[in-house]
């Protein structure tokens, strides 16, 4: 998977977040069915915040705003 990028729209108080849908071998030959977007808020991976995706909130979009 490549990297997510920020998007020209990201500003002081918004972030925009873009990522490439997973095809090929990459999907490990399965569909994807959502893509979970998560936020460590400065923790350095200690504590994380589900942005998108998470269980019950499937969601196959590419970007987050």
């Amino acid at each position: 998977m490549s990297l997510p990028t920020r998007d020209a729209a990201t500003s002081e108080t918004q972030l925009v977040v873009n990522w490439a849908a997973l095809t090929g071998d990459s999907t490990g030959g399965d569909v994807i069915d959502s893509y979970h977007l998560q936020w460590d808020s400065n923790t350095n991976g200690v504590t994380w915040t589900d942005l998108k995706g998470q269980d019950g909130f499937e969601d196959t979009t590419l970007t987050f705003t």
